[in-house]
């Protein structure tokens, strides 16, 4: 007569296999309120879209590490940018998103700049000449 085989239970070795696994593995996670003004701007954290402000409940997760960066873009406005720290961040944030300048402005700014520039060397000689 052949000998027989005594059966394991699979369900306890797997559960202890699961937990020695993930035993190193903390992951800590903490909810946001992200608001901006204006409302609508999309939400970044480390690079990865989100979702977009007013949003009332965000989980961002500190997976080995205290800090993720949170980047805010809407269409027209610059972006606003911060390191949210996982002990030291407050879990409510209300962002001011300020008005990126249109071409026009940025071309007469430089325009502005260019002629300051020209008229920088003339303005050296001058004070030179004054001092002597």
């Amino acid at each position: 007569m052949k000998p027989r085989l005594k059966a394991t239970p699979v369900l306890p070795l797997y559960t202890v296999s699961l937990a020695l696994l993930f035993a190193g593995c903390v992951v800590n996670q903490k909810q946001f309120k992200i608001t901006s003004h204006p409302p609508g701007a999309t939400i970044y954290v480390d690079g990865e879209k989100r979702g977009q402000t007013n949003i009332e409940k965000l989980n961002i997760v500190f997976p080995r590490k205290q800090t993720v960066t949170l980047r805010l873009d809407k269409n027209g406005y610059q972006p606003e940018g911060m390191v949210l720290d996982m002990t030291k961040s407050p879990q409510e944030f209300f962002i001011v998103l300020h008005e990126s300048p249109g071409n026009e402005e940025i071309g007469e700014g430089l325009k502005r700049i260019q002629s300051l520039l020209e008229a920088l060397p003339g303005r050296i000689a001058d004070q030179a000449k004054g001092s002597q």
